[in-house]
């Protein structure tokens, strides 16, 4: 067990983002074993979300406890006040699809429910005095000339973020509007276990996606494009004009003073922040040579920001995001990595790198050959087009529809589409890769024309200040610790007859949260005392396997489509009592308005309702009147606390689909996006357990 100093130590470091691997494990194991660490991460939690909800910056955990331990508010271990667990008789279904034999021939079973723990007099005392304490500390802090976020993930002349573009108020067109945070942490991303025994959870930190592949992952058997495409359909030749700011920038990095994006010599070196890559022969990479000089200095001038650009030969780039943060290529002309590259560039990505390829004026030789490389690189993840929902188009500027001129119409003759075209590879709500279908680059150049098929140049301007603002906000979150249950078989423990629920496939992007429902269906058993054990099933909804399953569980970012024997099996599974369990992850619109469309088709004679506070769902295991939300949605809404909401269709007296429009699985994860529109509290996971629980007795 740690002594006191550096029990402080350790919640120090990770409120400021400093917690190395081996202090997580030890934070992790705190956790678990000792309630008066719980309680001091639960205090300091609350500080975090008031201070975050006042638009303050965090206070480290230890100043906090100092305070109020030196007041007498709190004793040196909080007391254990927690009420006995009671017995509340509970009847399933029995016929439902999915229930064993042996539930089946009972007429009822006992449930264990958690009862409200009974809460100690000096917690809602300690919420007045830490508001106070926090707000003082602040003062004091900033009276004394400190400075709050200036690290070297914050560019210099911005304090605490501020400016930082991110995500701006609906419909603005200016940017500056709402701002998640780009770097540091706090502490409302970590679940703590509650009460007694049944409520704990032996918390790792989850690995993440395969990293370090073999190189033989990233062979590819399938003939290669032959030639250089500039015979083929579809090729557009580089533009032969010149422009400003062409001048190319040394494969060193240097730049001479009086070139674009320059400084005068005695000024501090400002970050790199794009590199452009060199893949070989000029023609096939450095058409646009002012493409991101021009970029910067537009973002400089909109923005305040000051970045530089390097030209480095792709083999010479760090799987570090740290030193070379975002990737750029951009051509006209087939080209091809090594099994290699692609094996470093997966690596790259994965640890909170971006790459961008832009099609040169929507060459398709080039176009093809991004999409196959990336299709190599991440063979388990789909790569898809961006719904004008995504984070990508409103991170600075809001840019869900924009102008296509004569060039692009002409080659997709579709007058009607105006949503941006990139397409991207998304992990764990993240896209790590975009792919531009239309040429930004010589519009950062300012020479694009309206008979190329390439974007405007004020539009080609704003989504490129918009790539910056989403990769440079993603990758401050990507790097924080965070503590996720690794859990690979909800069957492990404990005895009682075994079910799956079924988790529901489909083309595109199926499972955004790989740990959330393990951990949903991991905290169930254990809290529960119901006599099943919950595992998971991946299953497409033409595998009659569903039909074993109590319940299915459906989510994603982007639309969902169901084939006819899909929306034909799917109906049936629920008219014969299954149950469909779906929410929109990071409450993303895509998801929404397909997941609604769809199930309209597949019980047209009935509609999506809300579902009454009163039913069983919001007071079974445990009661839940409200929930935080994460703070883009408290900005939309103008509360950080909300009454959950869910939805859900009613077929012979029951719910048999219920629906969460806000995100629930990235807190279930623990790991919110900053980008999310959803529910950031540990209720959240309550509510899933709620709702599993309905799914089995209603």
């Amino acid at each position: 067990m740690l002594n006191e100093q550096e029990m402080t130590r350790l919640l120090d470091d990770y409120v400021d983002g400093r917690l190395d691997e081996e202090g997580r494990r030890q934070l992790l194991a705190l956790l678990e074993e000792s309630a008066e660490f719980r309680n001091r991460v639960a205090i300091t939690s609350l500080v975090q979300r008031l201070l975050v909800s006042a638009k303050l910056p965090p206070v480290t955990g230890g100043r906090v406890m100092q305070a109020l331990r030196a007041g007498g508010i709190i004793p040196e271990q909080a007391p254990d006040t927690r009420a006995p667990h009671k017995i509340k008789a509970v009847t399933p279904r029995s016929e439902a699809p999915g229930r064993p034999e042996l539930i089946r021939k009972r007429e009822s079973w006992n449930q264990a429910v958690a009862a409200p723990r009974q809460v100690p007099l000096w917690i809602p005392v300690t919420i007045l005095l830490v508001c106070l304490v926090s707000a003082a500390g602040y003062w004091w802090y900033m009276q004394n000339g400190g400075k709050y976020g200036q690290g070297p993930d914050v560019p210099a002349g911005l304090d605490g973020g501020a400016e930082v573009p991110v995500l701006p108020s609906p419909g603005g067109d200016q940017g500056g509007g709402l701002r998640p945070p780009v770097a540091g942490t706090n502490l409302d991303n970590v679940l703590l276990p509650r009460g007694g025994e049944t409520d704990q959870v032996a918390f790792v930190v989850a690995p993440p996606p395969a990293q370090d592949l073999p190189e033989s992952a990233f062979v590819d058997d399938s003939p290669a494009p032959t030639g250089d495409g500039s015979t083929e359909p579809g090729f557009v030749p580089p533009d032969s004009g010149g422009g400003a700011g062409t001048a190319k920038t040394p494969k060193d990095g240097s730049v001479k003073e009086g070139q674009p994006g320059t400084q005068p010599r005695n000024q501090p070196q400002v970050p790199v922040m794009f590199i452009k890559l060199d893949i070989g022969d000029p023609r096939y990479w450095n058409a646009t040579p002012g493409d991101l000089e021009g970029l910067l200095l537009e973002l400089k001038a909109r923005a305040r920001l000051s970045y530089r650009m390097e030209v480095r030969p792709l083999d010479q780039i760090k799987t570090d995001p740290e030193k070379n943060p975002i990737l750029f290529l951009s051509g006209h002309y087939h080209f091809a990595f090594t099994p290699a590259q692609r094996a470093m560039l997966r690596k790259f990505m994965m640890a909170g790198g971006m790459m961008v390829f832009d099609t040169g004026l929507g060459s398709k030789p080039f176009y093809d050959s991004a999409r196959r490389e990336l299709r190599i690189i991440f063979r388990d993840v789909p790569l898809q087009r961006l719904g004008s929902d995504h984070p990508v188009f409103r991170s600075y500027f809001d840019l869900p529809r924009v102008h296509y001129g004569a060039g692009v119409l002409a080659v997709t003759r579709n007058p009607d589409d105006q949503e941006p075209w990139i397409e991207g590879v998304t992990i764990h709500c993240r896209t790590v890769a975009m792919l531009s279908r239309w040429g930004m680059a010589i519009g950062w150049e300012k020479r694009a024309r309206d008979g190329q098929p390439a974007y405007t140049s004020e539009e080609a301007i704003r989504l490129g200040i918009n790539l910056f603002s989403y990769a440079h906000a993603l990758r401050g979150w990507a790097k924080q610790p965070s503590v996720t249950g690794a859990i690979t078989d909800p069957f492990a423990a404990g005895k009682g007859d075994r079910l799956f629920v079924g988790q529901v496939r489909y083309e595109g992007e199926w499972n955004p949260r790989p740990s959330a429902l393990p951990i949903l269906l991991k905290t169930f058993n254990q809290r529960t005392a119901v006599p099943v054990r919950l595992g998971i099933k991946e299953l497409r909804l033409s595998d009659p396997k569903i039909f074993d399953s109590p319940a299915l569980y459906l989510t994603g970012h982007e639309g969902v489509k169901f084939s006819n024997d899909e929306v034909a099996m799917l109906r049936k599974y629920l008219e014969s009592g299954g149950f469909l369990f779906a929410e929109a992850c990071c409450g993303r619109r895509g998801f929404d308005q397909a997941f609604r469309a769809a199930m309209n088709r597949v019980l047209p004679d009935q509609r999506m309702v809300p579902i009454p506070r009163k039913n069983d769902v919001f007071s079974v295991p445990s009661v839940i009147k409200k929930v935080s939300v994460t703070p883009l949605l408290a900005n939309l809404l103008g509360t950080t606390v909300i009454a959950p909401k869910l939805e859900g269709i009613e077929l012979n007296g029951h719910y048999v689909v219920i629906y969460s429009p806000y995100g629930m699985a990235g807190s279930w994860e623990m790991t919110q996006s900053p980008y999310a529109l959803g529910y950031n509290d540990t209720e959240s996971l309550r509510l899933g357990q709620n709702i599993l629980m309905y799914s089995l007795t209603h």
